[in-house]
């Protein structure tokens, strides 16, 4: 959508607000799609993924991770021979360029003309409202983010009688009546549908059709603090067209890293669905793990350290473990700090093997229960696992793995384990400790094993290199 409003300043007469929405489930598995495209014209915008067969010359690069998923807002300033991209909110500029004297001399001639793109005021003036045209026998994709536990979007027609379908979750789902007192024309779209189903709706009345979280299989849809993202498809089986409109909450702030290939998303249901002390496991709920083996003419003769994907192309590991990308300030002859390392794989991992997600920057895990997993030793002293084993631990504060470990422990590392003969062993160095931020279904990488003393025994725990410090180290190696 493309705004016209009045500018702010007497360098230019109109200000286009640019609003564009980023799906949940847009994958973005290659490690060189960290930015959206924009080319301007003389009479229009193009904003594109990278990926997009579509390509013009002299575009601008947008990064990708300064957006939000779902509806972002952007305008455009002009200042000068200048053009600044802005992302409003926070009015963080994003990316400035030069203007060609051809269109300045253009802008010149004509004031709608704003930096070389013409406002074209198609947009609803309510910047809080999205419309959507149904037209007769086609089917529409709607993005959708709910607020809270319910939200809603209104159809209507004012012209003739109209009929349409829904989809959620792959599936067509029916629309039903709500018994609301004082309240006609109200419907919902529940899992099942136990009475009053309707499909065929009247001319010249809004209808307002209440949406639900609940509606969705979990794996459709992505939960960030009081924000729902998902979609739906609309089916109009009817021979005229309708409108839906749709109302626009609070701007998101769930971070763009969510969107890494749908990362942290298995099949284990939550954390208390029930490596030293732990259960063999089903590869499935753990996707994103990786063995690093010895091995001879194509035999495995012995496991030598654990990984985790954290894009379809990057593993991150233990620096202990290889001498590859390991963090630059990696001494253990000093002490056991910036034991990290990335390792970038021939090619994709693929599609069945999503990665997880990377922690949230200042996530407090203290007394936090969450997985380890690996193919290490079983016990001390024991055979190393032939099948991946994961073991539910339980995060300790700070000030109680100092009492363990005194003058050893950072606050670059996090201790969990060590008690009730559960935590990780010889050979699971390397391996992840995730961890979800409920209601979140998604499932984090909150530390990389590092070193530790036994196995599990009790109060000794495992002490896993803190991710959330090298947040930075990692975006800075993304492309290595």
């Amino acid at each position: 959508c493309i705004y016209q409003e009045l500018g702010a300043t007497s360098n230019f007469e109109i200000t286009p607000h640019v609003d564009f929405y980023i799906p949940h489930n847009w994958a973005n598995n290659d490690d060189n799609l960290n930015y959206l495209l924009m080319k301007l014209f003389s009479r229009q915008l193009v904003l594109r993924h990278p990926s997009s067969s579509i390509k013009n010359p002299n575009e601008i690069k947008l990064p990708l991770e300064s957006m939000k998923i779902g509806w972002n807002r952007l305008f455009l300033k002009r200042d000068g021979d200048t053009l600044q991209i802005i992302r409003l909110r926070s009015f963080k500029l994003l990316q400035s360029f030069r203007l060609s004297i051809s269109l300045i001399k253009l802008i010149k001639r004509n004031p709608l003309f704003v930096s070389g793109l013409h406002s074209l005021v198609e947009c609803h003036k309510d910047l809080n409202t999205r419309y959507y045209k149904i037209p007769a026998g086609k089917s529409v994709k709607i993005p959708y983010v709910m607020f809270k536990q319910v939200d809603r979007f209104d159809a209507y027609s004012e012209t003739s009688p109209f009929s349409f379908e829904i989809t959620l979750s792959g599936k067509r789902r029916k629309i039903c009546m709500e018994e609301i007192r004082d309240q006609p024309n109200v419907y919902s779209v529940p899992r099942e549908c136990r009475h009053w189903p309707i499909n065929n709706f009247s001319q010249d009345t809004v209808y307002n059709i209440y949406m639900y979280p609940a509606a969705y299989d979990k794996q459709d849809i992505l939960k960030y603090n009081d924000f729902t993202f998902t979609d739906f498809e609309l089916h109009n089986i009817g021979n005229s067209d309708f409108y839906i409109r749709t109302f626009i909450k609070p701007e998101s702030n769930a971070p763009i890293s969510l969107l890494e290939g749908g990362c942290g998303i298995n099949s284990k249901k939550d954390i208390f669905n029930r490596i030293a002390g732990g259960v063999t496991a089903k590869s499935k709920d753990w996707p994103w793990m990786v063995a690093f083996v010895k091995n001879s003419d194509g035999v495995i003769e012995s496991h030598v350290c654990g990984g985790v994907l954290i894009t379809q192309r990057l593993v991150l590991t233990s620096a202990s473990c290889f001498y590859v990308k390991i963090h630059e300030s990696y001494n253990p002859e000093v002490n056991n700090e910036y034991d990290i390392a990335l390792i970038k794989l021939n090619s994709s991992a693929g599609e069945s093997f999503p990665p997880v997600c990377l922690t949230p920057s200042g996530a407090n895990w203290d007394d936090q229960f969450g997985y380890v997993t690996g193919w290490g030793k079983i016990s001390f002293g024991g055979p190393d696992s032939n099948q991946l084993r994961e073991a539910l631990v339980q995060v300790w504060k700070k000030s109680e793995c100092d009492v363990a470990y005194p003058n050893e422990i950072t606050d670059n590392m996090i201790c969990a384990g060590g008690r009730e003969d559960k935590g990780s062993c010889e050979g699971d160095t390397g391996g992840p400790l995730v961890a979800q931020i409920l209601p979140e279904t998604r499932w984090y990488v909150v530390g990389i094993d590092s070193w530790g003393l036994g196995c599990g025994f009790d109060n000794s725990p495992t002490v896993y290199t803190k991710v959330d410090s090298y947040l930075e180290w990692i975006k800075l190696n993304y492309n290595m």
